[in-house]
């Protein structure tokens, strides 16, 4: 088995990766509907939704560290091939911009965010770039795990080089619309079922 891949943890650090960057897309689709919209942004919502952002980060950044330290505690044969892995192969990508730009950063700057009294709008900004950020590091995270994996040689003795094609079955062009999906599914949903009647209505009724 790839021992990149076959830690008992990885389930679990997909399913929370999948929980943060939900929440962070969240928080970022709900800003740049109520900007589109010129509606008012509620910041009590977006602040408790930043809260439990704040929450699963840590979660998710202990279990990703609870990984590798047991990777490296176990002291398996192939502990050579995964320390050559991160620190050559992925090193940036899971260092950089993995642990530091997806995590590191997002959690000061949410930490930040519950000392700041009043000042929505500097709050909004930090949280919006927190979410950005974590997007990013977590698909950093599954390019680590995939494109990480099929870098180590069968062998064990030795990396990989990876290149991913555009128009094979795994390449760019089908990840490509595998991501606009949910975006052009929820534009279908919000034309069928629209989320902002209430709120319009309550608007009018306020003029």
């Amino acid at each position: 088995a790839n021992p990149w891949w076959s830690t008992p943890l990885m389930p679990i650090i997909f399913l929370m990766s999948a929980i943060v960057s939900g929440i962070a897309l969240l928080i970022l689709l709900y800003i740049a509907a109520m900007k589109i919209r010129k509606h008012a942004i509620d910041h009590k919502c977006l602040q408790s939704l930043a809260h439990y952002l704040w929450i699963f980060l840590i979660l998710d950044v202990t279990l990703e560290l609870l990984e590798i330290i047991s990777m490296k505690y176990a002291s398996r044969e192939d502990i050579d091939i995964i320390n050559r892995l991160l620190s050559d192969k992925i090193g940036f990508t899971f260092w950089g911009v993995q642990l530091t730009l997806g995590i590191l950063i997002p959690f000061i700057l949410l930490l930040m965010v519950n000392f700041i009294k009043k000042r929505d709008t500097l709050k909004m900004i930090m949280i919006s770039i927190s979410c950005i950020f974590v997007v990013i590091g977590v698909f950093a995270m599954r390019w680590n795990v995939v494109i990480g994996g099929q870098e180590i040689s069968k062998s064990l003795v030795g990396t990989l080089t990876y290149v991913p094609v555009f128009f094979s079955q795994e390449g760019v062009l089908p990840a490509i619309i595998i991501f606009m999906l949910p975006f052009i599914i929820l534009r279908v949903v919000t034309a069928i079922l629209p989320p902002w009647k209430d709120m319009e209505e309550e608007t009018q009724k306020l003029k």
